[in-house]
């Protein structure tokens, strides 16, 4: 998921030249290497991790689900995750847009704490949700300072993966749209959590997918709305 996601973070530029004129297309030749990189790195990784769990002795205790009671939804947890959106949305429009990255940085950095405590599947579940979120915006490190000419786009990658559904329940200009893409963020990020702690389920790899596809493509706007 890591390389999949960086790699596709990395060619997004190069996906929106092939949307312009053939004389107006640049090259990101460095970028495109490195996605390719990223590539052949992962693949040889997960390829030795193949054949070293295969060899190993008790590879069924490895592929066992993190330790725990069974998790199961309900509306308690709704009722939970409502209510938290509310106040995270209502403090967002109280506080402004400047301290919107802070608060999504300290809920980043509460989930990652906390997925260090529940076992290491939970842990690489977890990792592997932040990289399917995030790492499809990659392209913003090297057009932003002090390796690019951009200022203040970093904070493009923690809204970003929402910025698409964003622009449609925004209420006036697009600037408006950077708490509710903020909020839409954490309810990703905390739908993959809680899935991320079920045992024996399928539904975190494909939700883990999905997002991934979502992501990847509101970072494909991100940069048009860049561009523009």
């Amino acid at each position: 998921m890591v390389g999949i996601g960086l790699a596709t973070g990395l060619v997004v530029p190069t996906v929106f030249e092939w949307s312009q004129k053939a004389a107006a297309r640049g090259r990101h030749s460095g970028m495109e290497r490195a996605a390719l990189v990223a590539l052949a790195v992962s693949l040889v990784i997960a390829i030795m991790i193949w054949v070293l769990r295969r060899r190993a002795d008790g590879a069924e205790e490895l592929a066992e689900p993190a330790r725990g009671k069974p998790i199961q939804f309900g509306i308690r947890h709704l009722l939970v995750a409502m209510t938290l959106v509310a106040i995270f949305a209502a403090a967002a429009q109280l506080i402004g847009d400047v301290f919107v990255p802070w608060i999504m940085m300290g809920a980043i950095a509460g989930l990652l704490g906390r997925s260090l405590f529940l076992g290491p599947i939970v842990r690489s579940r977890v990792a592997a949700l932040m990289a399917a979120v995030f790492l499809p915006f990659a392209w913003i490190m090297p057009y932003s300072r002090p390796w690019g000419r951009t200022s203040g786009l970093m904070d493009g990658i923690l809204f970003g993966p929402g910025i698409l559904p964003a622009t449609f329940l925004r209420r006036g200009s697009v600037d408006n749209a950077v708490w509710i893409a903020a909020t839409i963020v954490l309810i990703e990020l905390g739908l993959g959590f809680f899935l991320a702690r079920r045992k024996n389920s399928p539904a975190f790899l494909i939700y883990a997918v999905m997002i991934l596809l979502a992501s990847s493509f509101s970072s494909l706007i991100f940069h048009a709305m860049f561009r523009m």
